[in-house]
């Protein structure tokens, strides 16, 4: 790290303090903005008698040196300043230089791998001048770029460096580039031919007018030396005139523009025409194209005698297509087949003129056809069309379309229609110069002449377009050669047009084999539920057929098993494809699109049956027959016959009159234009009613839930009364008469129905199951109450001594009119109680059922008699005497098992234990808590007064202790600790001493006593106040 940091400083220094040189010994390392003087400097002039070799090199190893002479002066021829590329004057020379010629900028070389330039300076003894003043500059090599324009939209075909497209078309562009270092920061520069620019890697551009647009990219990357490449790409905006492209290969010519014939093998393609006999000749052959407004093609090849680029429009009058030389000869095989003097017109003769063939183009290859017969479109064009000689002799070049079979025999196929006359200049012409004294000659395969400066092309006439046909051997190996030549002189070329995709090579015709799809839309479908038959017209080829249901899937289809030949019939919409095998690796492939109108559907309807009347509402099937469908899409209608419902004839009213028992009806339902239907019979019959019998009503006591009127009622208990042994029929039960008559809302379990009000009526519907008559009777259902009782949970009945104190009357306070009475104890029935009251005379469980005797709703209600008498009661204190929280406790016993208390007659309570009880007397009570007598026991709290008041006014007069037992003995004392008083319990103090009054003060006293509690002797003390 240490040395990195060392070599990182020593750069950062020398670069910070560079300098400029002069021209001296040695070699130096600079960059800008250093700059290189001749020895005088800046302000000075160079020496006589100099020789110097200075070297620059850059500070960089990876960089180059640029020097840039902004000034230069020495003598002429005599002060030399020599420049080599490269570190040592071993390298080449870049130039010498002297006088006030400058070197200018100086550049190392990209084979100059140091970078560096060596100058040499020598200067003698005739004198000096300023010498020079030159910028050092370090500049980086050019990294290697490859632009590309990846893609088009039109996009190109494969192979193909070029689109068409019509004018005021746009073009989307993508290009890109590949960088040996980096690609960061270049820019991409795109020039579209029409003077339009833009930049970017994708761009666009709307050619507005017919032309050939050679559309440049330039990527250049971010190095100051500018390193850039560039690409191109041709767009042809079609016009009326025709364009040529000579970039094309012949093999691409043959295969992708000229043949149509995907199962035609093609091998051995040969294109011969003039820079194949001298570059310098002109080249024949080209693809040609245009908007075919004008021209008959849109796009084919071009042979020409001359320049097939010249052929371009529009025709200029005063530049002759004259192009090729003597030095290009004729074609051997066009030679063999034509007799050039035949090219002469026959009534005119050709006299003493012999006639050569010169500058002829041609283009052939190999082929096997798999069907029987070739064919070709094409036009003849012309130069020198009817150039007239003094005898009416005319110029003829020739043309020829020469097919060779397997055993070596040609045949000219470029002839007249009809005739076995070659297609030559002189034998169809139109000759527009009157006294000539010559004639028209198959004027109708003449189309006409170009004028100037029209278009679509330069020659100046052509013929009209030729369709030609010859009958081939399958199988067979062939070879055509097309070829057109000048003759008798080079001059006024001819071409060729061949129409591009129309050279058929005994392959299968591919025009499509479904024209159009059978859709809805088009008024060509069918009703779905019939068949329609698929024919491809070539039974003798083998077919394989696949079916897709969803024509937006069509990778989903699946091949349909067993049907190869030329006709199918299909039922189920979709998409269907056809592959024709022709051969074993030639097979055409077409599809169609098969659409069904929607045939409605005639759902199950339902027999009507009609009770004594015989009147029918027919549309009470027409929900049943649409089902699902939407009723907007269809017409539905009756009729007597099938053959009337098929052919929509004699539609009946929808109210209709049976006239036979049954009668057989049939529906028809059809779309709206009454294309597509189908049709349903049902049957329309008339029963008699049902005859029923009478259902008694139904009555439950309310017993489930007391009061709430509602009980489970079993409605079908006397359905086997009311139907009286009738069969075949359903019984519904409803809560309407109107559910009833419509069938509707049943009660679905009429076994287990709750009623929905005390009393209610219910709707039995009984339906004939063959004929759906229906007869509906009704009865009631009812909830009676039971009687009401109120009697208490218990009764308390109060003994004392072994007597009853207060006799007990159990009344239900019910009518002995309207109910009957049964009274039990302990379960034990008490046959002798019969009324509604009972006076029971001891305890136990006492029941009484209570039965209406209108509804026989019985209820039965318990209570029990509680026997009870005053308590037997103790009363005890817990505590010593003056403790400070004084509790009692008081405990009852006796008959009753449920006792409360009171203290002085206070609020009762459960427990017996009072708390906090002040001294003096009181009295706790006893009782049962169902009410009998009280027992009442006195008891009193022993405690000393605080203080007392002997004044003589009856409050407080005397000190005592009450509630003392007679083992007790009460001392007092004054606050000397002198006894002054003894007492007993029974005896109080009047606060004397000897008869006299003591004072007010506060006086001690003790007591001696027998504890009850622990029947201990024990001894308190305390005081109290003596107030006057």
């Amino acid at each position: 790290m240490k040395q990195i940091i060392s070599l990182l400083l020593i750069l950062s220094i020398t670069s910070l303090f560079s300098q400029d040189i002069v021209m001296q010994q040695g070699t130096f390392y600079r960059c800008a903005p250093d700059r290189f003087f001749a020895s005088g400097g800046e302000f000075g002039t160079y020496s006589s008698n100099e020789n110097y070799t200075l070297t620059i090199c850059p500070e960089q190893s990876a960089d180059f040196i640029k020097v840039n002479f902004v000034s230069f002066s020495t003598q002429l021829n005599q002060d030399i300043l020599t420049i080599y590329d490269g570190d040592n004057t071993n390298a080449d020379v870049l130039g010498s230089y002297s006088g006030a010629i400058s070197p200018g900028l100086v550049t190392a070389s990209d084979s100059n791998i140091s970078g560096c330039l060596t100058f040499v300076f020598t200067s003698n003894d005739s004198g000096n001048t300023a010498g020079w003043e030159a910028e050092i500059i370090c500049a980086n090599y050019c990294q290697n770029i490859v632009a590309s324009i990846d893609n088009t939209t039109p996009q190109a075909d494969d192979g193909y460096n070029f689109i068409e497209v019509l004018p005021n078309e746009s073009v989307d562009f993508f290009g890109s580039a590949d960088f040996s270092v980096n690609g960061t920061n270049a820019s991409y520069n795109w020039y579209f031919g029409d003077g339009n620019t833009a930049t970017g890697t994708d761009v666009s551009n709307t050619f507005t007018t017919a032309g050939t647009y050679i559309v440049t990219l330039n990527v250049t990357g971010d190095n100051p030396e500018g390193c850039s490449n560039a690409t191109t790409f041709k767009v042809l905006v079609l016009g009326p005139n025709i364009m040529i492209d000579q970039n094309i290969t012949p093999e691409q010519l043959i295969q992708d523009v000229l043949v149509e014939s995907p199962c035609t093998t093609i091998s051995n393609v040969i294109s011969s025409t003039g820079i194949n006999f001298n570059p310098l000749e002109p080249n024949g052959i080209g693809y040609f194209t245009s908007d075919g407004s004008l021209f008959p093609f849109e796009d084919g090849v071009l042979l020409s005698t001359g320049d097939a680029s010249r052929a371009e429009g529009p025709n200029d009058y005063s530049n002759d297509l004259n192009d090729g030389t003597w030095g290009w000869p004729s074609d051997i095989d066009l030679d063999e087949q034509l007799v050039l003097e035949d090219y002469l017109d026959p009534a005119v003769g050709f006299g003493a003129y012999t006639l050569e063939a010169h500058n002829a183009t041609s283009i052939q290859f190999d082929f096997t056809p798999i069907t029987d017969t070739i064919s070709l479109e094409f036009l003849m064009a012309y130069e020198g069309y009817q150039l007239i000689y003094s005898d009416c002799r005319q110029v003829s070049d020739a043309v020829g379309i020469l097919l060779t079979d397997s055993m070596g025999n040609t045949t000219n196929l470029a002839l007249l229609p009809g005739t076995t006359t070659p297609i030559l200049i002189s034998n169809h012409y139109y000759v527009d110069h009157p006294g000539s004294g010559c004639f028209p000659l198959n004027d109708e395969y003449f189309d006409g002449y170009i004028g100037d400066n029209a278009a679509p092309m330069s020659f100046d006439w052509k013929s009209v377009v030729f369709n030609i046909q010859f009958t081939v051997i399958p199988g067979d190996n062939y070879t055509l050669k097309i070829v057109v030549a000048d003759v008798e002189s080079p001059w006024l070329d001819s071409g060729i047009f061949l129409k591009g995709k129309s050279l058929n090579l005994g392959s299968p015709i591919f025009d499509d084999v479904f024209n159009t799809d059978i859709t809805i839309a088009q008024g060509t479908a069918e009703c779905y539920g019939s068949s329609i038959t698929l024919d491809t017209a070539r039974p003798q080829e083998t077919h394989n057929w696949y079916y897709a249901a969803d024509p937006i899937l069509p990778e989903d289809r699946i091949e349909i098993s067993g049907q190869t030949t030329s006709i199918i019939n299909v039922t189920e919409p979709g998409l269907y494809f056809v592959d024709i095998w022709y051969s074993e690796n030639c097979y055409y492939s077409d599809s169609i699109l098969v659409e069904f109108k929607t045939t409605p559907i005639a759902n199950t309807t339902t027999n009507l049956t009609r009770c004594i009347t015989d009147t029918f509402d027919l549309t009470e099937n027409d929900e049943l027959i649409l089902g699902n469908q939407n009723a907007d899409d269809f017409v539905i209608s009756y009729h007597l016959t099938e053959a009337d419902a098929n052919n929509n004839l004699n539609i009946l009213p929808t109210t209709y009159t049976n006239t036979t028992n049954p009668q057989i009806i049939w529906a028809r339902i059809a779309d709206n234009l009454q294309e597509c239907y189908d049709t349903i019979s049902f049957s329309i019959t008339t029963e008699n009613e049902l005859i029923i019998n009478a259902v008694p009503d139904i009555e439950l006591c309310d017993i489930t839930n007391t009061s709430n009127e509602e009980e489970v009622f079993n409605l079908t208990e006397n359905e086997n009364l009311m139907l009286n042994g009738l069969i075949d029929v359903t019984v519904t039960y409803h809560q309407s008469a109107n559910d009833a008559n419509l069938g509707i809302n049943s009660i679905t379990n009429p076994t287990n129905y709750t009623n929905n009000s005390s009393e209610q009526e219910i709707y039995v519907r009984v339906t004939n199951n063959s004929s759906d008559c229906y007869t509906i009777v009704n009865f009631t259902i009812k909830v009676n109450p039971l009687p009401v009782l109120d009697l208490e949970d218990s009764y308390t009945l109060c003994f004392n001594d072994g007597q009853i104190i207060t006799p007990l009357i159990i009344d239900t306070e019910l009518s002995q009119m309207q109910y009957i009475f049964e009274w039990s104890r302990d379960g034990n029935l008490l046959p002798a109680e019969t009324s509604p009251a009972i006076e029971p005379n001891v305890g136990g469980l006492y029941s009484v059922i209570v039965t209406n005797t209108n509804t026989d709703c019985a209820i039965t209600s318990s209570t029990v008699v509680l026997e009870s008498g005053p308590p037997i009661l103790v009363v005890n204190t817990l505590n010593e005497v003056f403790a400070t929280n004084q509790t009692i406790e008081a405990i009852a016993t006796g008959i009753a098992d449920n006792y409360e208390y009171s203290l002085d007659g206070g609020s009762w309570q459960d427990e017996g234990l009072f708390n906090n009880v002040t001294i003096g007397s009181h009295n706790v009570s006893a009782r049962d808590k169902n009410g009998c007598e009280i027992t009442t026991v006195p008891v009193f709290i022993v405690g000393y007064p605080l203080f007392f008041t002997p004044n003589g006014d009856g409050n407080n007069d005397t000190w005592k202790i009450e509630g003392l037992n007679s083992n007790a003995t009460i001392y007092i004392f004054n606050r000397y600790n002198k006894l002054i008083k003894q007492l007993q319990p029974q005896e109080g103090w009047d606060g004397t001493l000897n008869g006299k009054e003591l004072p007010t003060s506060d006086y001690w006293f003790t007591l001696d006593y027998l504890d009850a509690l622990t029947g201990l002797n024990k001894t308190f003390r305390a005081h109290f106040t003596l107030k006057r």
